[in-house]
């Protein structure tokens, strides 16, 4: 039997703990990756009990007996040599049924997940079940009701006449049989009806039965596995000196947290923390409540030796990044905030200080610079109103005059944009080449769009000046055309139609230079 002893002073005390305690967690640890190993199989494999392959119940025995082997071959490597997979999960069936493989297993969640592959089979047998007699009682109902709208004439025998008789007789065959007609595809209708009601609520039973009884079920019985496996396991490690049975009093994590909760309520809180260490010393609570009260050396020695570091680091790290990720911090207010946690962090990851803290630094500095970036792709990418948008809240200069400021003037509008809004606290200076980098594409993106802007004004005056110019000319024309028009004879056809149609060209021309002119106008005015 392993008699060595953990030597560790916390909590103003020196204990002495069997060592086991650290085979435990280590073990624990393992048979935990076991568990999440087994569960992503199954639910990657099994998760729609309604699709399962025909060899599902062989597929998951084996799986069963493979993390059975893992123990087996883990035994062997600490001189065991007398275990068993058949001991530890169980032997192969004689037959890869669910029953073979429930009776054929030693292991209590193995046989917890084949009670539940029958019953999910027999959901799906009692839902069809259900479905077809639903389905036979309303599909009767509907054909009695069929048969009661078929009544013939409704007006019987009114004569004694056998002609009067025979006519009568056609009648009502007539009558009765268009009545079944239409009886008979409103039976077809009702009874389609019928079918895709039933289905849709046998799928929703289904789905149903899947959400809440398959799916709990499959992951209870892969931890009801583990667990039993788990046992087994120790068992054979305990019965073949392998494992000190007294590192068992120090595992009772419920107790343990039961105790903390007292912590409030007395000021000896060193002693509440004794008590909670000696129910479980890995419980990391224990060392989360220690930090404002104990030497902090002590604490992370003990926490490495319990494998509580991580979690510690881990819970240390993330409060430093959420002070370093808020933007309405300036460098040294986020050094201020963050200097409490260096030390420790500093002691749990085996770094300097001010690597730490640079690191944390690194992470505010990189979301000044992801913003500088999305304020420039987001300008890389903006229609040509969002360019304008962005122009104008820049500089009160119109648009339509920027095109003479100089590019370092633009420059120094950007720049001055970048920090109003990326900027609280911190100094721009620090960040002076990802602000120039910036600037420089979005002058780029600016002077791009006022050397479209003044190619818009151009051909817009362009196109006013010809406009003008035609149609001072074009109306000179018309009138002195209008004049002779009104000075020609009545029979003057040939030269009324000559006149009429220099006129109408001269004021088509002049609509389509007007036309153009409006365009580059309206063109020109929505950029600026």
């Amino acid at each position: 039997m392993n008699s060595q002893v953990l030597s560790i002073d916390i909590f103003e005390k020196h204990y002495e703990l069997p060592r086991d305690i650290i085979t435990y967690i280590d073990e624990h640890h393992r048979f935990e990756t076991y568990r999440q190993e087994l569960l992503a199989y199954f639910m990657d494999n099994f998760y729609d009990y309604q699709n399962l392959s025909g060899e599902v119940e062989r597929k998951t025995y084996e799986k069963f007996r493979h993390y059975g082997n893992l123990c087996v071959q883990k035994l062997i490597a600490n001189d065991i040599y007398n275990a068993t997979v058949d001991e530890l999960v169980g032997s192969t069936p004689a037959n890869y049924t669910w029953k073979c493989c429930s009776d054929a297993s030693t292991n209590d969640g193995v046989k917890m997940f084949y009670k539940a592959l029958c019953d999910s089979m027999m959901e799906q047998a009692n839902a069809l079940l259900a479905q077809m007699n639903s389905f036979m009682n309303q599909a009767q109902q509907a054909e009695a009701e069929r048969d009661s709208k078929i009544t013939g004439t409704g007006f019987g025998i009114i004569t004694n006449d056998i002609i009067g008789f025979g006519v009568w007789a056609a009648m009502e065959n007539s009558a009765i049989k268009k009545q079944a007609s239409a009886a008979g595809a409103q039976f077809r209708s009702e009874i389609d009806t019928i079918q895709r009601n039933l289905e849709n609520n046998s799928k929703a039973r289904l789905d149903k039965y899947g959400k809440e009884v398959w799916l709990p079920s499959l992951k209870n019985s892969i931890d009801l596995f583990v667990i039993s496996l788990f046992n087994k396991y120790m068992e054979i490690l305990i019965s073949n000196g392998k494992f000190n049975p007294d590192a068992l009093k120090y595992i009772d994590i419920a107790k343990s947290q039961s105790i903390l909760q007292n912590i409030n309520t007395t000021e000896n809180k060193v002693g509440i923390l004794d008590a909670a260490f000696l129910s479980c010393p890995f419980n990391p609570e224990i060392y989360d409540i220690a930090m404002g009260i104990c030497n902090i050396e002590e604490i992370v020695n003990c926490a490495k030796l319990f494998g509580v570091d991580e979690y510690l680091k881990s819970k240390q790290t993330d409060v430093c990044n959420k002070i370093a990720q808020n933007g309405n911090y300036g460098e040294q207010e986020i050094v201020e905030k963050i200097t409490p946690y260096l030390h420790l962090l500093s002691l749990l990851d085996e770094k300097p200080v001010e690597e730490i803290r640079d690191g944390l630094l690194g992470v505010h500095r990189k979301l000044i610079k992801d913003k500088i970036l999305r304020m420039t792709n987001n300008l890389q990418s903006s229609s040509d109103e969002g360019i304008k948008s962005f122009i104008k809240s820049i500089t009160t200069t119109p648009i339509a005059e920027l095109t003479g400021v100089s590019e370092e003037e633009l420059r120094k509008y950007v720049v001055s944009k970048i920090i109003s809004e990326v900027f609280k606290k911190d100094e721009p200076a620090a960040y002076e080449s990802t602000i120039s980098n910036a600037a420089e594409k979005m002058v780029s993106i600016i002077n791009n769009y006022l050397l479209k802007v003044a190619r818009a004004k151009s051909e817009y005056l362009l196109n006013k000046e010809e406009y003008d110019k035609y149609k001072q000319s074009a109306d000179e024309e018309i009138r002195k055309l209008s004049e002779q028009l009104s000075a020609l004879g009545i029979f003057s056809f040939s030269k009324k139609k000559e006149l009429n149609a220099r006129i109408n060209g001269l004021q088509e021309h002049t609509v389509e230079l007007k036309r153009n002119f409006d365009t580059s106008e309206r063109a020109y005015y929505s950029l600026v």
